[in-house]
């Protein structure tokens, strides 16, 4: 003899449990408010929020979402006891910020731990709850920026592109290990070789493509070639210099001079590292002698001389001074370079075409004609640029 009985589950709402036609009983796997690791009281300056143990074991999942109007900072932490506790996932919540966490399940028991920052907070809250099944960590909107907090996955990927030919193949790097990348889809125009050289064309400031220097196709605007000979155009560094309103000069003469008539010029470079890079040239009619020194000091009096632009259209002023006969002078310095203008009644010039480059900063010299003869007519021309070394 057999009995069967009929067994039904009820609730304590008075529901019947269900059974699928497979005969299966229908179970939810719920969670629950994880209460003693949820607040909504706000912390004073510095505090410390600690959540009491919670058992772990029966879920697979800590669902956390904060917020708080100063910038404080969460820390999940396990223990196999709830007595000994270890530091789990750190985070820092931004002020004003709502985040979601979903730390992964590492102990027996948990707790969460929040330090509020420099400032008392006004509004604050930490809801928790446990889940029975693993959730998917940090969701955005496509448009939502994220940033170094948001939970996430690490993940390695290959990446795979189908060929010509139909076969997936994956993406190569580069022999300096980048990511390899093609201009194919630009092709047209740009390529040669099949595909294994990109064409480069320059553009001109219009837009327009060409080479920057044409001869044959030589338009104003595109200098750099003579458009009669098609003989490429230059100028030496000196004459940039003259364009760049950086070159300057000061020239002079003196005439009806006696014999023995000193005439002195004092020039003092820029007080900076900018350097001068000097030529001059002089001239007598009866006879003179040059003497350049370096290191002079002590110079007292004298009459001030300006430098002039030898660009005209630039307002750049020389950083040298420049002073005629001055009174005194303590000492000349040393004698660096001496020069003849001609002999006893005769004429004669001196030049120095290569550049002279001076001592920088605030180095004085000194610039002394002396006639050897009467009826002396004499001039000095001196020119330089002001140049900061690159290097």
């Amino acid at each position: 003899m057999s009995y069967f009985s009929e067994l039904k589950i009820k609730g304590s709402s008075g529901n019947l449990a269900d059974v699928n036609s497979s005969g299966q009983l229908h179970v939810v796997e719920r969670g629950k408010i994880s209460a003693s690791n949820s607040t909504i009281v706000p912390l004073g300056i510095a505090g410390v929020f600690t959540g009491g143990a919670s058992d772990l074991l029966d879920y697979s999942a800590i669902c956390v979402m904060v917020g708080s109007d100063v910038e404080g900072s969460l820390v999940v932490q396990f223990s196999p006891d709830a007595v000994d506790w270890h530091d789990g996932e750190t985070y820092v919540v931004k002020a004003g910020a709502e985040k979601f966490f979903t730390p992964p399940v590492q102990g027996a028991y948990y707790r969460l731990v929040y330090t509020n920052g420099a400032v008392a907070q006004t509004t604050f809250f930490i809801h928790t709850t446990l889940k029975k099944q693993p959730v998917k960590n940090s969701r955005h909107n496509i448009d939502m920026p994220i940033s170094d907090q948001d939970d996430a996955v690490l993940m390695k990927a290959v990446i795979t592109g189908k060929r010509v030919d139909g076969v997936y193949d994956n993406v190569s790097l580069t022999n300096g290990n980048n990511l390899k990348m093609s201009l194919e889809e630009l092709e047209s125009g740009v390529s040669s070789n099949s595909n294994s050289q990109l064409n480069v064309t320059p553009f001109h400031a219009d837009g327009t493509e060409g080479a920057l220097i044409t001869g044959v196709d030589y338009v104003v605007g595109k200098s750099g070639v003579d458009a009669s000979t098609e003989v490429l155009e230059t100028i030496d560094y000196e004459h940039h210099e003259i364009h760049s309103g950086s070159h300057y000069n000061y020239c002079d003469y003196k005439t009806g001079l006696g014999s023995g008539v000193v005439t002195e010029f004092v020039i003092t470079t820029p007080d900076s590292v900018s350097q001068m890079h000097l030529t001059f040239e002089a001239f007598s009619t009866t006879g003179a002698t040059l003497e350049l020194f370096e290191g002079t000091s002590g110079v007292v009096g004298g009459t001030a001389r300006t430098p002039r632009n030898n660009n005209r259209n630039s307002v750049n002023v020389s950083g040298a001074t420049i002073v005629e006969n001055p009174a005194s002078i303590a000492s000349d310095g040393v004698r660096a370079a001496g020069y003849l203008l001609g002999g006893s009644k005769s004429a004669g010039a001196a030049t120095r075409s290569n550049e002279l480059v001076l001592a920088v900063n605030a180095t004085v010299y000194l610039v002394r004609i002396t006639t050897t003869d009467s009826s002396n007519d004499i001039s000095f021309c001196s020119e330089w640029y002001e140049h900061t070394p690159k290097n």
